[in-house]
C-alpha cells in the first residue's frame, strides 16, 4: 500500500541557536483509579440534562433503560458550568445519537463568556452520520483538548435536530507542566551569548529533557486535520543531525498523524533572538508558517506573529531569524489544515 509521507527538516550550524543580548546585568466530577494501575484517572462526567441555558427546539426525556437524556428537534446548543480540577490535555467524548438521514455535526466551546469576542473551540467540528434505532449510540471522541483548573463555561454546539445527546465526559491524558525556568535578558548591549541550543544529533526521537510532545487531534483552533502523537518516531526524529518532522496520511487510523514539539514545561524565554534554518516539502499545499505564541493564555488560543509564511513553495535551507519580544515557548510542527501544512515558530499550549 502506498503511504503519502511528508517531511520536514532542519538543518543546522547551530540547529535552533538562542542567543540573548548579553549586558553587564459534577455528577460533573469524578476520580477513579486505572483498573490496578498505579496511574490515576481524572474523569469528569457532564450528564446532558444538567444544562445550565440551551437555544433550539429541545426536551429532557426518559428513555425505557432509565436514562435521562436530551431530545432536540432543531440545531442549537446547551450550555454547562464545568468545574475541571487538574489543568492539562482532554480527551473529549459526546454520547449521541441522530435519527436522521443526513450527517450532522457538533462541536464545544470553551469560555462561551469571555469579554474578547473570541470562538474558543475545543473539539473542532466533529461530523456523524445517523445511527438508526433509538437505543444504538455515537460516541464522538476528540485527544488533547486543553482545558485549565477551574471552572469552564461551555457549550455544546449541534446543527441539526432529530438528536438524542446524553452525556459530555472529559478525560485527563496528560496534565499541564508548569515551565520551570525562563530566561530572561536584557534589550541593549552589543554582544550576542549564547543561552540555549539544540543540534538535534544522535537517533531516536528529540531530547526529552528540551522538548515535550504536544497530543492530539482537536483542531488546535484551526481545524487541523491531524493527529499529533506523543515519542513515535515514524512523526519525529533525528537523523543526520537534523530533527525530521514526518506528517504520514491514512496511519494509525487518523487521515493523518504528525508531531508537534514545544519547550513549554521545559524552559521558556523572554526577549531574544532565535535562528533556524529548515526545509520544506514542494509538494503544492504544503508550508511553513513561522511564528510566536505567547504564554500567558496557555489554555486558549494566543494570537500569533509569522515571521515567515510560505505556502505552495519550498523554504531550501533560509535562515531565518525571530526577535522575540515577550515571554515564549520555541514550538515546531508538521501538519495538515483546511488547506496547508503549517510550521509554527515558537508557540504556546494551544
Amino acid at each position: 500500500m502506498n503511504r503519502t509521507r511528508i517531511a520536514f527538516f532542519l538543518f543546522f550550524s547551530v540547529v535552533i541557536l538562542l542567543s540573548f543580548l548579553a549586558c553587564d546585568n459534577q455528577k460533573k466530577g469524578r476520580t477513579g483509579s486505572n483498573n490496578g494501575s498505579d496511574k490515576e484517572i481524572i474523569e469528569i462526567l457532564v450528564e446532558a440534562e444538567n444544562f445550565s441555558a440551551s437555544h433550539g427546539d429541545l426536551a429532557i426525556t426518559t428513555l425505557d433503560s432509565g436514562d435521562t437524556i436530551v431530545k432536540t428537534a432543531s440545531g442549537g446548543w446547551l450550555a454547562f458550568d464545568v468545574e475541571i480540577p487538574v489543568a492539562g490535555r482532554y480527551m473529549s467524548q459526546i454520547k449521541i445519537s441522530s435519527q436522521g438521514d443526513d450527517t450532522s455535526s457538533c462541536w464545544i466551546e470553551d469560555y462561551y463568556d469571555n469579554k474578547d469576542g473570541r470562538t474558543y473551540n475545543i473539539t473542532g467540528n466533529i461530523p456523524f452520520s445517523g445511527t438508526g434505532p433509538d437505543e444504538e449510540w455515537n460516541t464522538l471522541t476528540r485527544d488533547g483538548s486543553p482545558l485549565n483548573s477551574g471552572l469552564h463555561k461551555i457549550k455544546l454546539h449541534f446543527d441539526n435536530g432529530d438528536l438524542k445527546i446524553d452525556w459530555i465526559k472529559f478525560t485527563l491524558l496528560k496534565e499541564h507542566r508548569i515551565t520551570p525556568e525562563f530566561l530572561v535578558q536584557n534589550t541593549s548591549g552589543d554582544k550576542w551569548v549564547l543561552v540555549w541550543s539544540d543540534e538535534f544529533e544522535g537517533e531516536g526521537i528529540p531530547d526529552t529533557t528540551k522538548w515535550l510532545f504536544d497530543i492530539g487531534d482537536w483542531g488546535w483552533g484551526n481545524n487541523e486535520r491531524q493527529y499529533y502523537t506523543e515519542d513515535r518516531p515514524e512523526n519525529a526524529r533525528l537523523e543526520n543531525g537534523n530533527l525530521v518532522i514526518e506528517a504520514r496520511k491514512n496511519d494509525l487510523g487518523h487521515e493523518w498523524t504528525s508531531a508537534r514539539l514545544t519547550t513549554r514545561g521545559k524552559v521558556s524565554f523572554v526577549y531574544g533572538k532565535i535562528e533556524f534554518r529548515a526545509k520544506v516539502p514542494p509538494n503544492r499545499g504544503t508550508g511553513l508558517l513561522a511564528g510566536r505564541l505567547g504564554m500567558p493564555t496557555w489554555m486558549r488560543f494566543p494570537g500569533h506573529i509569522a515571521v515567515r509564511s510560505i505556502y505552495w513553495k519550498v523554504l531550501d535551507l533560509k535562515w531565518m531569524m525571530l526577535q522575540a519580544m515577550a515571554r515564549r515557548t520555541l514550538l515546531f510542527i508538521v501538519g495538515h489544515t483546511t488547506s496547508n501544512l503549517a510550521i509554527n515558530l515558537p508557540g504556546s499550549l494551544m
